[in-house]
């Protein structure tokens, strides 16, 4: 009789596993099985950590940066949703709507330290996007249809400040607000809320059972699941006060390197995503922060 020897060949990234029986011993049990597995897996697991560094340790200050900066994004964003939902008339460019709306949802969301913290944060992260386009030795890009890093910065600061005048002196001679301009900010700033205020009233509401807002994350561990919660809680906090006339998704995704976007609004499919590489470049920039 005619022995044959049966191998079951598994390749896992060039590697490459070999069990072996006689003809006459069936097939490979279960235990043969499972003891494969957890082979490729050593081998997956080995090589993904030869191949991957592991990731520098998110602080609490980071992580406020990385947070404070998605809120502000995330309702920029929601700025342009708005607009195209409810078919809002713009006078100027929209950019500069959206960014105004960023800064009012501020204190219509939140109060006290909490808010503070954000518009802290949120002003050093345009901060840092001007000095690092200065540091390139790249000049702005006069035709996009963003404003300049550093007159979205002292925009910010002055809505920002202009809201509480007295209260917020610290935070306008902690950003350099230049005087000639904070005397303007409190009429900015009431103008800010008097604009979008008037959008606001029309969605308020009790807020839908199931929300007209939908949270979709591709995510699943790590920095950039730890960002989606906080997209996510955004989202719920904004169905609890508002309803929207038709449902807006919200997408926490990678878009690829190549994509020149941190986070976008597409009109055809009533969808506001963040990329997972702007989360990254945030991170980037918080760690570069915190070495200094």
């Amino acid at each position: 009789m005619r022995a044959t020897l049966l191998f079951a060949s598994l390749t896992v990234c060039g590697a490459v596993l070999l069990t072996a029986g006689a003809s006459g011993a069936g097939p490979l049990n279960e235990n043969g099985v499972r003891d494969a597995a957890q082979g490729i897996e050593k081998v997956l697991r080995k090589r993904e950590k030869g191949a991957r560094p592991e990731p520098a340790k998110i602080g609490d200050r980071e992580f406020a940066y990385i947070r404070a900066n998605l809120i502000s994004t995330f309702y920029h964003e929601f700025a342009h949703a708005l607009i195209d939902r409810l078919d809002l008339p713009v006078y100027g460019q929209e950019e500069d709507a959206a960014d105004v709306l960023a800064v009012v949802m501020l204190d219509y969301q939140f109060g006290g330290a909490v808010v503070e913290e954000i518009a802290y944060l949120t002003a050093e992260g345009f901060r840092d996007e001007a000095l690092e386009r200065e540091d390139s030795g790249h000049d702005w890009i006069w035709a996009d249809v963003h404003g300049p890093e550093w007159q979205r910065y002292y925009n910010f600061v002055c809505l920002y400040y202009g809201r509480y005048p007295e209260r917020r002196r610290q935070f306008a001679e902690d950003t350099k607000l230049p005087v000639e301009r904070a005397e303007t900010c409190e009429d900015e700033s009431a103008l800010a809320r008097r604009s979008w205020g008037a959008v606001l009233d029309r969605i308020k509401g009790t807020g839908d059972a199931d929300g007209t807002i939908v949270f979709e994350s591709r995510v699943r561990k790590g920095l950039h699941q730890r960002s989606a919660e906080v997209i996510r809680g955004e989202v719920e906090r904004l169905n609890r006060f508002y309803t929207l006339p038709s449902l807006l998704r919200v997408t926490v995704r990678r878009c690829g390197q190549d994509s020149p976007l941190s986070a976008f609004y597409t009109s055809g499919r009533s969808r506001i995503t963040i990329c997972t590489e702007y989360i990254s470049d945030l991170n980037r920039r918080a760690q570069a922060a915190s070495d200094l």
